[in-house]
């Protein structure tokens, strides 16, 4: 092989090894994990729409990721509702509290959207224990995904039995507002209120057997954070009628078409706000 050859194939085993170094260390380096990537990724529509286009950001549990669907049916209906182009990103999550999003606030900011949508659920649910972030965890992640996490609609599972309702209700008659969640909240809508125009709580609607069962506990629980939050003047919640238990896949999350309906009223119910964006 000719000098000039082995220089130029040297070379270009150096750029391989440089680029794929680069790949690794900053894979590696990042903290996030493939869910907050997921988040980042999902910004990317709202960051490029154009100035007549309104952007929109849902932050929830897993009831909100039900209820609204995904990233596309939320665009479509709220667009309809505007009568414009509205980009939006549904980033709500299973298990999520407001400390959820703690890593990705940032990137919400800079998507700078017209709407932040916010789950009342966040402020109150139970902690979830935080991810390894060790330099082991972050080493097997790069080798197993280095994809972030998509965000696609899954059809939750079936439970209507009566041990489950039992479960469901055990688990709400737990809940507290705590005064590290809402010194907590309170620092999170200060922010917020401060970056986004338009804060909107949102309230997806549990099952009435659900409430009942709990003798309205999970209302009254929602109804306390609302009025420790009143200061912050948010849109209220839209509050929709009850629905029948067979809209449900289990006694809390919406059955895709149920949620199709609900996103329809609810994307109404904002109008006004859209028509001022």
């Amino acid at each position: 092989m000719s000098t000039a050859k082995l220089q130029a194939v040297t070379a270009a085993l150096t750029v391989c090894v440089v680029a794929f170094a680069y790949l690794a260390a900053s894979t590696l380096l990042d903290e996030r994990t493939p869910t907050e990537r997921g988040m980042i990724a999902a910004l990317a529509p709202l960051a490029e729409r154009t100035s007549d286009q309104i952007g929109a950001v849902v932050l929830g549990s897993s009831l909100s990721h039900s209820a609204l669907l995904g990233h596309q049916e939320l665009s479509t209906a709220l667009s309809e509702a505007a009568g414009r182009k509205v980009v939006a990103a549904n980033l709500s999550v299973d298990g999520a509290v407001i400390g959820t999003y703690e890593r990705v606030l940032e990137d919400i900011w800079a998507a700078d959207p017209d709407i932040l949508v916010v789950e009342v659920d966040l402020f109150f649910l139970p902690e979830v224990r935080f991810p390894d972030r060790s330099f082991r965890t972050q080493l097997t992640r790069w080798f197993e995904r280095t994809e972030p996490e998509r965000y696609e609609l899954r059809p939750c599972r079936e439970r209507q039995e009566e041990s489950d309702l039992a479960r469901t209700a055990r688990r709400i008659e737990d809940w507290s507002m705590q005064e590290e969640r809402l010194r907590q909240m309170q620092a999170f809508l200060e922010v917020a209120t401060t970056n986004i125009e338009m804060v909107v709580w949102l309230s997806p609607p549990r099952s009435k057997e659900v409430t009942e069962s709990v003798m309205g506990h999970d209302l009254e629980i929602r109804a306390d954070v609302l009025d420790a939050a009143a200061d912050f003047g948010l849109v209220p919640p839209f509050e929709s009628e009850p629905l029948p238990l067979d809209d449900y896949c289990d006694f809390s999350h919406l059955r895709q078409e149920a949620a199709a309906h609900y996103l329809a009223q609810w994307a109404l119910s904002l109008q006004p706000l859209l028509a001022s964006s």
